[in-house]
């Protein structure tokens, strides 16, 4: 249960506290049952998991290229195909990038087709020399997965402490 609360916490507590006092108002020798109908909430909803899913934020992503404006368009396009609920990718459009200008950008992540030297604070650096295989597809996916699980512990500190331990994110 703990991984499922990541798509949506609040819609987690949500059903736990409507059971909880279901149960507690109709049924309160069954009250300590409240996590177990959750979990039969999840299971048994149908295609709930995907709408939970693709009700989480995507993350911009701006494609940099020092090959040309069509190579930038085929990484942003390969992408944007894969999974448009997770990840939204733009082609940045200026004559000139510098680290500056990189930090400044809206977007969370920054794919390149050279290397990117100085770490940019709250950025997801990405570097495709050449049309990414699947594994390095799948990294950038997994990058981002943890980069948002990250965000959730930041954000609800005292809400996953088990999870932190277990997961190795501490």
């Amino acid at each position: 249960m703990n991984y499922v609360r990541f798509f949506n916490i609040d819609f987690h507590r949500d059903v736990y506290a409507f059971l909880e006092e279901f149960l507690e108002r109709f049924h309160p020798q069954y009250r300590h049952r409240a996590k177990h109908l959750t979990y039969t909430v999840y299971t048994l909803w149908p295609n709930l998991l995907p709408q939970l899913i693709n009700g989480l934020p995507s993350y911009k992503a701006l494609v940099v290229s020092h090959y040309d404006h069509y190579y930038a368009q085929i990484i942003k396009n390969l992408i944007n195909s894969i999974d448009t609920n997770m990840l939204e990718a733009e082609v940045y459009e200026g004559c000139e990038i510098t680290t500056d200008i990189l930090r400044e950008v809206p977007h969370e992540v920054i794919i390149t087709d050279f290397v990117v030297r100085e770490k940019l604070e709250n950025k997801i650096i990405f570097s495709f020399e050449q049309l990414p295989m699947p594994q390095k597809m799948e990294k950038l996916i997994k990058t981002i997965c943890l980069d948002q699980i990250r965000r959730i512990l930041e954000e609800h500190p005292g809400e996953f402490t088990d999870y932190r331990h277990d997961s190795g994110l501490e």
